[in-house]
């Protein structure tokens, strides 16, 4: 949950 800086912050897909 650390590659969630370019989006908001109850959105942590970018490990999805």
């Amino acid at each position: 949950m650390q590659m969630q800086t370019r989006r908001p912050r109850h959105v942590a897909t970018d490990l999805l």
